[in-house]
C-alpha cells in the first residue's frame, strides 16, 4: 500500500477513535465536554446573572394565570425576582436564601415562608438555582443536542415533597456550562393536574456577587392588625378558641367609627389547604369553607338581629338565616356581652355552633394565626407555593 495511502487510512482510524469517544462522553462519562456535568458543577458554585421570561400556570377545567418574570440569581442558592402581572398591575418581589422564600407586594411588608431545613430544591420554582441544580442532577432519559439538554424528572425528584408528576425541560448551556435558556412544561398531581409552563433566558454571567440580601424586617402575619387592635376601645374584639382542625385566623382588620359608620372589627378564618386550591374547588362549583365573623358596639349598631331560626351554642342564643343566593353558606347573628356578633359560614352546623359558644376576648398568644402570605393570593407564585406546602383536596 502507498505511503499516502497508509496515512490517510490511519487519520480516518484517528477520526472515528475521536467521534466515538466524545459520543460516550455525551452520554455521561466525566469528560468536561458534557453539558449535563458542567451546569451540576457550575450552579454548584459561584456567579450572578439576570433572568427574564414568561411563566403560565394552568389549572384543571382550563384556569390559567400567564405573568412575565424577571430578576437576577446568585449561585449557589440566592435568587430576587419580579413577578409582574400586566393586567392587575401588581408586582410580586421574591427573595429565595437558606432554604426560605421571603416576598413583598405592592409596597407590603415583607414575609417569610419557611422552608424545610434542606432548603435545595424545596420549591417548584425550578428557574432559581438550587432547584434548577437539583432537577437537572435528577433527570431522566437525557438527550443532547448540541449545549441543549433535554429530559423529563418526575416532580418529586427535585422538591422536599411527595408530590406526584413530572416535568419535560429542555435546558441550553454555552460552552462553560452557565444556563442560556431554560423551557419547562411540568404537570403536578394535586387536587387534578396543574401544568406549569416556563421559558427563561439568562443573561450577564459574572463572577461578581449582587445585592441579593434578606429582608431585615420581617411581618409574618401581614393581614392581622395588631396595632389597631390594641387600640380598639369600643367594647371587646371576639374571637373563638373552638376550631376546626387545620383552621388558621388569616385576616383581623380593625375599623375605627366616624359618626356615621360603627365601630367595627373583623376576622376571618380559613384551612389554608382547602382556601389555596380554591381556584381547582371553584371549577367544580365547591365553596372553599370559610368562617367570617364581624362586631360593632351594640350601643351604636341598628341593624336587628335576623329574623331566621333560634340556635344556642353555650351560653349564648341567637338567630340564624341561609343565604338566599350562595348555599350552603349562612348568616348567624347573635348579641355578646356588649358586641353585636354576626357570623356568615359554609362550615358545618356542629362546627359553627362550637365556634360561636366559644368567643372570648381574643388572644394572639392562643389563636392559631397564619403565618406568611396572604391566603387570598392568586398569582402564580402563590399557587406554586401552595402545591409544596399543603396536600389540596380533591374536587
Amino acid at each position: 500500500m502507498p505511503v499516502s495511502r497508509r496515512l490517510l487510512v490511519a487519520a480516518l482510524a484517528l477520526t472515528a477513535v475521536s467521534t466515538a469517544s466524545v459520543a460516550v462522553s455525551r452520554r455521561g462519562t466525566s469528560d468536561s465536554s458534557d453539558p449535563v456535568r458542567q451546569v451540576v458543577a457550575f450552579l454548584g458554585g459561584s456567579g450572578s446573572a439576570s433572568f427574564d421570561g414568561s411563566l403560565q400556570v394552568v389549572l384543571p377545567q382550563g384556569t390559567a394565570t400567564q405573568n412575565r418574570i424577571k430578576g437576577l440569581v446568585e449561585l449557589p442558592a440566592r435568587s430576587r425576582e419580579l413577578l409582574l402581572d400586566e393586567v392587575q398591575i401588581v408586582t410580586v418581589e421574591v427573595v429565595a436564601a437558606g432554604g426560605r422564600t421571603y416576598e413583598t407586594r405592592g409596597g407590603l411588608p415583607w414575609t417569610n415562608e419557611v422552608g424545610p431545613a434542606t432548603g435545595a430544591g424545596r420549591s417548584l420554582g425550578v428557574w432559581r438555582p438550587a432547584e434548577l441544580r437539583q432537577l437537572v442532577r435528577s433527570l431522566e432519559a437525557v438527550t443532547l443536542d448540541g449545549r441543549t439538554i433535554r429530559g423529563r424528572v418526575p416532580v418529586g425528584a427535585f422538591t422536599t415533597t411527595s408530590l406526584g408528576g413530572q416535568s419535560d425541560i429542555e435546558l441550553t448551556v454555552d460552552g462553560r456550562g452557565r444556563p442560556e435558556r431554560l423551557r419547562w412544561q411540568m404537570e403536578v398531581a394535586s387536587a387534578g393536574t396543574v401544568r406549569v409552563n416556563g421559558d427563561v433566558t439568562y443573561k450577564d454571567w459574572s463572577a461578581k456577587k449582587v445585592d441579593i440580601s434578606t429582608p431585615e424586617e420581617i411581618e409574618n402575619s401581614p393581614e392581622v392588625d395588631e396595632e389597631r387592635l390594641a387600640g380598639f376601645e369600643h367594647g371587646p374584639v371576639l374571637a373563638p378558641t373552638a376550631l376546626p382542625v387545620g383552621y388558621e385566623l388569616t385576616s383581623l382588620f380593625v375599623l375605627e367609627g366616624d359618626g356615621v359608620d360603627c365601630a367595627k372589627a373583623e376576622l376571618e378564618y380559613f384551612q389554608p389547604a382547602r382556601y389555596f386550591g380554591r381556584y381547582v374547588l371553584k371549577v367544580s362549583g365547591v365553596k372553599a369553607p370559610r368562617l367570617s365573623i364581624a362586631m360593632s358596639p351594640r350601643s351604636c349598631t341598628k341593624e336587628p338581629l335576623l329574623d331566621g331560626a333560634p340556635f344556642v351554642a353555650g351560653n349564648i342564643r341567637g338567630t340564624a338565616l341561609a343565604h338566599t343566593n350562595e348555599e350552603p353558606f349562612r348568616f348567624f347573628t347573635a348579641d355578646v356581652g356588649t358586641m353585636r356578633v354576626r357570623v356568615e359560614t359554609n362550615l358545618e352546623e356542629a362546627d359553627v355552633l362550637a365556634a360561636i359558644g366559644s368567643l372570648a376576648p381574643i388572644d394572639l398568644g392562643t389563636q392559631r394565626v397564619h403565618q406568611g402570605r396572604d391566603v387570598g393570593d392568586d398569582d402564580p407564585l402563590a399557587i406554586l407555593d401552595s402545591l409544596v406546602r399543603y396536600t389540596l383536596p380533591a374536587a
